[in-house]
């Protein structure tokens, strides 16, 4: 028995991680998936943009914080200026756009 515990800790911690980064993933597949405007998603509106005006796409990225998970897509416009869009989701998975860009992106009135 004294044998098993560090194997039963160690599943423990791995278990742990891996549901934490199902929660960042499922976080960012909810915002890519959410609709917007003329019933295209979020992510279907960015990739129009992009390839409008010819931009580099910098991929998604999700942050953890105090309050659920903010979930951002930045591109590069030029050497030195990059557009992010943000959006943050609660416990309640209810998303809140929280940049500006995001909010023009999709608005809710």
């Amino acid at each position: 028995m004294k044998n098993l515990l560090p194997l039963i800790l160690f599943m423990f911690s791995f278990t742990a991680v891996a549901e934490e980064a199902l929660t960042a993933k499922t976080a960012e597949q909810r915002v890519r998936k959410s609709i917007c405007l003329n019933d295209l998603s979020v992510e279907q509106m960015l990739e129009k943009k992009i390839k409008k005006r010819s931009q580099r796409d910098l991929g998604w990225r999700v942050f953890e914080e105090d309050i659920g998970f903010d979930v951002e897509r930045a591109i590069l416009v030029n050497k030195s200026l990059q557009i992010r869009y943000r959006w943050n989701i609660n416990p309640e998975n209810i998303i809140i756009p929280v940049s500006k860009r995001a909010k023009r992106l999709c608005p809710t009135e």
